[in-house]
């Protein structure tokens, strides 16, 4: 896994919005949490860059609430790390 992505992860849920695609270096992270169980707060993320389609999913995680997102929908077509693509 390429660290940068937490990075970017840390960072946007930071508040600071301009992060680097880790892979082409495009300023076009997006990043979303989905809460799954509201009483725990468990749940998972996924981040990728809009211009080359990178991602990584987080399949567990505790998030606050409301969970922190740059968009509403997660597209389809993203390259996943660790999938073949």
């Amino acid at each position: 896994m390429n660290p940068n992505w937490i990075k970017n992860i840390i960072a946007i849920r930071n508040g600071e919005l301009d992060t680097a695609c880790p892979i082409c270096g495009a300023k076009r992270v997006q990043y979303k949490e989905t809460i799954v169980n509201a009483k725990t707060g468990r749940g998972y993320g996924d981040i990728w860059c809009d211009e080359c389609k990178h991602a990584l999913h987080l399949s567990r995680g505790v998030f606050d609430a409301p969970p922190i997102s740059t968009t509403d929908k997660v597209p389809d077509g993203l390259k996943y790390y660790g999938l073949k693509y």
